[in-house]
């Protein structure tokens, strides 16, 4: 990886089909990055991404060594919008506690919401394993075809948008073709196949208000504060470590050595 005074400016980077069996912590520190793809790579764990405050995007699929999904921003700082905005966490067998994923990945697109609702058309997407609708989606329909109700929120001055969750499933001979470890999926968002390699079988919506982007953040904060604790107990038996904010000139260093290391 190339020495680079702007190396810590970054706002893409893509480690996908790298073949690494670690990350680095250096990358939570890239307080730039808005973008960040570590698609098919062997790693079991990921560094903490909390201080990545402008990440837009967070890309884990096919990395079947994943055991836990790391801690996510809990502040979002973003002047303007981005396209392809979303968590995509799927073929990750290895994923233990994906309730706790699912419920942080929503978490965080709810602060992605906030923060990118002003921009027009914006779309916030995540696609996480799972077979059952969120009960958050309070209008539940099987089949295919969605329907919207959009009377609720016509003359609705809090209303700021809508969110899908469809559960789709793969067929046998195309996981075997694909590589996928499991069957079923839950999509949050918008969904279009260019091929027909899945078929949905319900979906569910909820009309999206100011609150409850807040009880969301609430929610977020609960899940991080109890992270937090069960880290510092962890932390406690080993000592410290030193959180002091490094140098451009020392996440350069540290990045570059790194990832030289790392690469199989």
């Amino acid at each position: 990886m190339p020495s680079s005074p702007i190396f810590p400016c970054m706002r893409l980077l893509d480690l996908s089909f790298c073949n690494l069996v670690e990350i680095p912590d250096a990358i939570g520190i890239m307080s730039c990055l808005q973008w960040l793809d570590l698609s098919v790579n062997n790693f079991a764990t990921l560094p903490n991404l909390k201080k990545l405050s402008k990440l837009l995007c967070l890309k884990l699929q096919h990395c079947k060594q994943l055991k836990s999904l790391p801690e996510l921003p809990s502040r979002i700082d973003l002047q303007t919008g981005a396209v392809g905005a979303g968590l995509y966490i799927f073929n990750c067998p290895e994923l233990v506690d994906r309730e706790r994923c699912t419920d942080m990945g929503f978490s965080w697109m709810m602060q992605l919401c906030q923060v990118l609702y002003s921009h027009p058309l914006y779309v916030v997407r995540s696609v996480t394993p799972g077979s059952e609708i969120r009960r958050w989606f309070n209008n539940e329909h099987d089949g295919n075809c969605v329907s919207l109700d959009a009377s609720p929120v016509m003359h609705d001055d809090n209303w700021i948008g809508v969110a899908f969750c469809a559960i789709f499933v793969v067929p046998q001979e195309t996981i075997s073709a694909m590589g996928f470890s499991s069957q079923h999926w839950s999509h949050f968002g918008y969904i279009r196949w260019k091929e027909s390699y899945a078929e949905e079988k319900k979906y569910g919506y909820g009309w999206v208000y100011k609150g409850d982007i807040e009880q969301r953040k609430r929610k977020f904060g609960e899940i991080e504060e109890n992270e937090g604790k069960r880290k510092k107990g962890i932390m406690s038996a080993e000592g410290r470590k030193d959180d002091a904010t490094s140098s451009q000139e020392k996440t350069i260093k540290l990045l570059q050595n790194e990832f030289e290391n790392l690469r199989l």
